[in-house]
């Protein structure tokens, strides 16, 4: 058995349709948690200005968080540290439910967050920096902070202000864009530069991403790979742009 759901996505909220079995989510999900990183080397410390640990993050919904994936990358070892990814349940009744669904209250996936970041052999968030590819997903991991900080239960479990770290964060885009104008002063050159890298994929193709076929980063609002996809992008302007 098989359904189709219709989701808003994006800051732009564009509709799209998704075919699935009650299953797939955590097919998916596990799929997703052990597949093989991306290769990454150590990030020379005049290129880290003191950062350590780079959190990129995708969330997925367009008035809700409905799913959170992140990738946590040590820039001092060149290396993935943790994974994380929780389908997140919207608040608003469902017309169909799906019974074998293993999402979880908004409430619960941001708790498990900050317990899997405070996992991390020696992390310290005045070392961290979270990674966008725009500024929609940072909004919307502080709107849902604010949403779930009315319960006293789930402020008294943390050891750390969290909030300060959802505030700081790296838009790749602007990164590469404020790089890029640089190279020239015609405004009509800068907005044809601008429009190169409007959206995460037209940056991966202004940036020359490799995205063999077949490949997971060519799935793009599904939050797991289009987290795949800011790692691709974050190594690629580190390595080799030399932003």
């Amino acid at each position: 058995m098989s359904f189709t759901c219709r989701e808003q996505v994006g800051s732009a909220g564009d509709w799209v349709e998704k075919t699935h079995v009650p299953t797939d989510g955590e097919t998916w999900q596990r799929r997703w948690l052990d597949s093989t990183p991306i290769r990454t080397e150590p990030v020379p410390a005049e290129k880290r200005d003191g950062l350590r640990w780079a959190i990129i993050v995708d969330v997925e919904g367009k008035s809700d968080i409905i799913e959170l994936p992140a990738i946590v990358l040590d820039l001092e070892a060149g290396c993935e540290v943790l994974r994380f990814h929780r389908w997140v349940f919207v608040r608003k009744p469902m017309k169909h439910t799906n019974p074998k669904s293993n999402a979880v209250p908004l409430q619960k996936a941001l708790q498990e967050f900050v317990e899997a970041l405070r996992s991390i052999p020696t992390f310290d968030e005045s070392r961290a920096l979270m990674v966008h590819c725009g500024d929609f997903d940072a909004k919307m991991l502080m709107k849902a902070w604010e949403e779930c900080a009315q319960y006293s239960n789930f402020c008294d479990a943390l050891s750390f202000d969290l909030p300060d770290l959802f505030q700081k964060w790296c838009n790749v885009k602007d990164l590469v864009f404020n790089a890029v104008v640089r190279t020239t002063s015609n405004e009509e050159e800068q907005e044809a530069l601008a429009e190169k890298m409007d959206g995460m994929n037209r940056l991966a193709s202004f940036l020359q991403v490799p995205r063999p076929e077949n490949s997971n980063l060519t799935l793009h609002h599904l939050g797991m790979y289009d987290t795949d996809s800011r790692e691709a992008l974050l190594l690629i302007i580190v390595y080799y742009c030399k932003l």
